[in-house]
C-alpha cells in the first residue's frame, strides 16, 4: 500500500525494509511504584497495586483496578515478582495467584485462580521475594488480577514497591 506496508492477514505486517510486526500480539508490563503496599492481615488476600505501566500494546491493562483484559484470545505467558516485608512469627507463607474473572463482572461464581508462585517456611522477621510464571488460556472477556496472600504467625505484611521489586507482565504467545 502507499505507506510501504504489505499485509498478509489482519495479524501480520511487513514493511518495505522487510521488518515484520504482529500488532495483535497483546502484552503489558506493570509495577508497583509506591514504596510500600497496604499493610495486610495474615491470611488475607491482597490485589497487588501495580499502578505504573512499562508498556501496554493494546490498552489491555487498567492501572486503576490492576486488571488485565486481553484484546485477543489465546495462550498468555504471565510472569510475576512480588517482594514482601513485615513477615513475623515462626511460620511464614507467601503465595501469588492469578485470579480470572471469566465474566468480567468482578468475581462471584466465575472467579478462578491459578497458583503461580509459593514460598513457605521463611525465618521470622524478614523479607521474601516470590517469583513465578505460568502459561494460561484466556478469552477476550477474561479479567486477570495478581493477588498475593501472606500467612504469618503474628502481625501484618505488605508488598514492597519499585520496578525491580513488585511487578507482573503477560504476553500472548499462541
Amino acid at each position: 500500500n502507499e505507506e510501504g506496508l504489505s499485509t498478509f492477514s489482519d495479524t501480520l505486517f511487513i514493511n518495505g525494509a522487510g521488518v515484520f510486526s504482529i500488532p495483535l500480539q497483546t502484552s503489558f508490563a506493570a509495577y508497583q511504584a509506591a514504596a510500600t503496599g497496604t499493610s495486610t492481615a495474615s491470611g488475607a488476600a491482597y490485589t497487588v497495586p501495580c499502578e505504573t505501566e512499562e508498556w501496554d500494546t493494546q490498552s489491555a491493562y487498567n492501572t486503576s483496578t490492576f486488571g488485565f483484559t486481553p484484546a485477543v484470545a489465546g495462550k498468555y505467558l504471565f510472569c510475576v515478582g512480588v517482594r514482601v516485608e513485615g513477615l513475623t512469627g515462626n511460620v511464614v507463607e507467601v503465595a501469588v495467584d492469578l485470579y480470572k474473572d471469566a465474566d468480567g463482572g468482578g468475581g462471584g461464581a466465575a472467579a478462578q485462580f491459578k497458583r503461580i508462585a509459593f514460598v513457605g517456611g521463611i525465618a521470622s522477621g524478614g523479607q521474601v521475594y516470590v517469583i513465578g510464571s505460568a502459561l494460561v488460556d484466556s478469552d477476550t472477556n477474561d479479567v486477570w488480577t495478581m493477588v498475593a496472600t501472606g500467612a504469618t504467625a503474628v502481625g501484618n505484611w505488605r508488598t514492597v514497591g519499585g520496578q525491580a521489586n513488585t511487578f507482573w507482565s503477560a504476553v500472548k504467545v499462541i
